[in-house]
C-alpha cells in the first residue's frame, strides 16, 4: 500500500507545488519566453518547472542548470531543482540538496516542508517527522505542517492519530481542500469508504473542478463496488484534466473489472499518447492483453450457473412428473411448479450479466452470489421436501405391472392413464406389444409405428416397452408362439398385475392375445382385461381406476400415433367421453374400466 500511496501523493503534490500564477501558459509558450529572454534566470526556472510537471526531467535539469548559471544563489531555483530530483524519484540527491538549502536558509517553512516530504518518500520517516515538528514548534497552527505530519503518520499505520491531526488542521482552516483530501485518503486506508466519500464530496463543494479529488472519489466508489458511479467520476476527472494518468488508470481498471476490455484498452492508449514513457500505462496495457488472452479459460465460470439451472429444471421435471400424486395434498407443489422455472430463468439472467461485459457487472456479481446462496437453500428445502413427500406422503405401490396389447396404441387406449398413475405411485410398468401394426399404417412402414409406440411409452413413463413383430391381423395363426413369448416375459418380469384385451372383442387379434395371456398367466397375479374401440357393448366392467389428473397425458400419448390420426378413437373428445362415461359408472369424474378375470390381494408380510 505504501508504494501506491507514495505515487498518488507525489502526483497530487507535483500538480500543485508550482505557484498557480507561474503555471499559466502552455509549455510551448513558456519555452518561447525562455528562449526570447536567455539572460533571465526566472524564465529558465519557469521553463524547468513546466518540464518537470510533464515528467521530462532530463530537460528540466538542463533548464534549471541554465537558471543557476545566471543566478547561482537563487533560493527559488535551488528549491525547484531539488523538487525536480524528488519528482523524478531520485530521493537521495533531492534530500542532499534540501539539506544544503535548510542549512543556508534556516526557518524557511516551504523548504523545510518539501525536505520533510522528500525524506518521507525515501522512507526516512523519523527525519521527516523531525522537520515537520520543527515547523510546528515555531508555528503550532501551521495547517500544511499538520497535514503533512498526519499523512506521514498514516503511512506508518497510525490512522486514528493522523485523523486527529487533520481534525485540528480543519479547525484552523475548514475550507482547506488538501486537508479534506488527505482525510478522505486516510479513511479509505482505514476501511471506512462511506466517510472517505463524504470527505471527498465536501472537498468538491469547495473545489468542484479539482481533477485529483474526482479521481480520489472515483477510487472510493470503485472500492464500494459502485462501478457506474466510479466510471462517471473518472470521466469527470479526465474531462477536467486530460493529462491525469491516475484517472486514466482507474477508469481502465473499472472497465476491466466490468470485462469491457476494448474500452479499457482505448482509455490506456489515450493516456499513453499523452505520456508515452509512463511505465504504469505500459504495464497496465500488458496486463490487459494477458487478461484478454485468458478469456477463453473463463468458460469455467459457466459451470456453476449451468449446474444450478440444470438441477432446478430436473427438480421441476420431477415435481411435474409426480404432480398428480402431490397436488391433492400439498399446495407447495403448485408453488414449486411455478417458481422453479422462474428461478432458473433469473439465475440465467443474473449470471448473463456476470459472464458478459457491461456496466452492471459488479451489481450482477453481488446479485449472483446472493442468488447462489438462495438457490442452495431452495435446493436443500426442495430435496428434503420431495424425499419426505415421495417417501412418506404419497400412495405407495411396489408392484410390477405388465400391459399386453396386440398393436401399438391398444395399451394407451385401454389402460394408459392407469399405467401412468401406477408408475408415479412406485410401480414398475412394462408394455408388451405383439405386432408392429403395419397394416394399420397407410404406408406400411413398420419402423414408423414402432417409433410412435416408443414415443408414447415415454409419455406414460413406462419402465420399458417391448415390441414384437408377429404378423398384424394374423395373430391367431401364431397363437402358440405368442403364448410362449408372453410366458417368457412373465417369467422374466414376474408381474403382480397384468392388463390385456377382453374375451368378447370383435377384433380377432385382440381375442387371440386375451386367450394367449390367460393361458400364459397361470401363476399368482391379478389379471384385468381392458376395452378398446372394437369392444362391444356387452363388456361388463367390475374394476375401475380413478384417472382424474391423468387423462390429458393419456390423450397426449395417443396423439403421438400420428399414422392413426384419421381414426375416430384418437379424437380427444372421444377419449374424454369414454373416460367420463366410465367415471359416471363408478361415481367419479374420470375412470378407466376393466373386467377382472382374477384379482389377487397379497397379505402383508409379517
Amino acid at each position: 500500500m505504501r508504494g501506491a500511496v507514495l505515487v498518488l501523493v507525489f502526483a497530487c503534490f507535483a500538480a500543485s507545488a508550482a505557484d498557480p500564477a507561474r503555471a499559466q501558459g502552455s509549455l510551448e509558450e513558456i519555452e518561447r519566453a525562455a528562449q526570447q529572454s536567455p539572460a533571465s534566470s526566472a524564465a529558465w526556472d519557469r521553463y524547468g518547472e513546466a518540464l518537470a510537471r510533464e515528467q521530462r526531467f532530463a530537460e528540466a535539469h538542463e533548464a534549471f542548470a541554465k537558471a543557476l548559471r545566471l543566478a547561482p544563489n537563487s533560493k527559488a531555483v535551488l528549491h525547484h531543482t531539488a523538487l525536480a530530483y524528488a519528482w523524478a524519484g531520485d530521493y537521495k540527491e533531492a534530500a542532499r540538496r534540501f539539506a544544503d538549502l535548510v542549512s543556508r536558509f534556516a526557518h524557511d517553512v516551504p523548504i523545510q516542508l518539501d525536505y520533510g516530504q522528500t525524506l518521507a518518500w525515501d522512507k526516512r520517516f523519523a527525519e521527516a517527522r523531525e522537520q515537520y515538528r520543527q515547523v510546528l514548534a515555531d508555528s503550532p497552527r501551521h495547517v500544511e505542517a499538520m497535514r503533512l505530519l498526519a499523512q506521514l503518520t498514516a503511512w506508518q499505520g497510525s490512522y486514528d492519530e493522523a485523523l486527529d491531526l487533520l481534525a485540528h488542521a480543519l479547525e484552523q482552516d475548514p475550507q482547506n481542500t488538501k486537508v479534506l483530501v488527505n482525510q478522505g485518503e486516510i479513511l479509505s486506508w482505514k476501511g471506512e469508504p462511506a466517510r472517505a466519500g463524504a470527505a471527498f464530496r465536501r472537498a468538491l463543494e469547495i473545489a468542484p473542478r479539482s481533477a485529483p479529488v474526482w479521481t480520489n472519489l472515483a477510487q472510493v466508489y470503485a472500492s464500494q463496488g459502485r462501478t457506474r458511479d466510479a466510471e462517471e467520476a473518472y470521466k469527470t476527472a479526465i474531462g477536467l484534466d486530460p493529462r491525469g494518468v491516475d484517472a486514466y488508470l482507474g477508469l481502465a481498471q473499472a472497465y476491466t473489472d466490468n470485462h469491457q476490455y476494448d474500452e479499457a484498452g482505448k482509455r490506456l492508449r489515450e493516456a499513453l499518447a499523452i505520456y508515452p514513457s509512463e511505465p504504469r500505462l505500459r504495464k497496465a496495457l500488458a496486463a490487459l492483453a494477458a487478461d484478454k488472452s485468458l478469456r477463453l479459460s473463463n468458460l469455467i465460470e459457466w459451470i456453476p450457473p449451468l449446474l444450478f439451472i440444470v438441477i432446478l429444471l430436473l427438480i421441476h421435471r420431477h415435481v411435474w412428473r409426480y404432480r398428480r400424486v402431490l397436488r391433492h395434498r400439498h399446495a407447495v407443489t403448485r408453488l414449486l411448479l411455478a417458481s422453479l422455472p422462474v428461478l432458473a430463468a433469473l439465475t440465467a439472467l443474473v449470471y448473463g450479466f456476470v459472464l458478459f461485459p457491461g456496466s452492471y457487472y459488479k451489481e450482477a456479481e453481488y446479485a449472483s452470489r446472493l442468488l447462489q446462496m438462495l438457490n442452495l437453500l431452495i435446493l436443500f428445502a426442495v430435496f428434503f421436501s420431495l424425499v419426505w413427500i415421495l417417501r412418506f406422503e404419497r400412495p405407495s405401490r411396489e408392484h410390477v405391472v405388465l400391459a399386453i396389447g396386440a398393436h401399438p396404441d391398444d395399451i394407451e387406449f385401454g389402460c394408459g392413464a392407469t399405467l401412468l398413475r401406477y408408475r408415479e405411485e412406485g410401480c414398475r410398468t412394462y408394455g408388451l406389444v405383439l405386432s408392429a401394426g403395419e397394416l394399420g399404417n397407410a404406408n406400411g412402414w413398420v419402423s414408423e409405428r414402432i417409433r410412435e409406440a416408443r414415443r408414447s411409452a415415454r409419455v406414460l413413463a413406462l419402465t420399458e416397452l417391448f415390441v414384437l413383430e408377429f404378423p398384424d391381423t394374423r395373430l391367431h395363426s401364431r397363437k402358440e408362439e405368442i403364448r410362449n413369448a408372453i410366458e417368457e416375459k412373465i417369467r422374466e418380469l414376474r408381474p403382480d398385475i397384468i392388463f390385456t384385451h377382453n374375451p368378447i372383442d370383435v377384433h380377432t387379434d385382440h381375442k387371440t392375445v386375451f386367450e394367449a395371456t390367460r393361458e400364459a398367466a397361470r401363476g399368482a397375479c391379478t389379471l384385468l382385461s381392458y376395452e378398446n374401440p372394437n369392444t362391444p357393448p356387452e363388456f361388463n366392467p367390475n374394476y375401475y381406476v380413478d384417472i382424474d389428473g391423468y387423462l390429458e397425458d393419456k390423450i397426449a400419448a395417443l396423439s403421438l400415433h400420428k399414422s392413426q390420426r384419421g381414426k375416430d378413437y384418437i379424437n380427444p373428445e372421444v377419449v374424454r367421453a369414454s373416460a367420463s362415461f366410465r367415471g359416471n359408472q363408478a361415481r367419479i369424474k374420470f375412470a378407466e374400466a376393466f373386467e377382472a378375470v382374477r384379482v389377487l390381494e397379497e397379505a402383508s408380510p409379517g
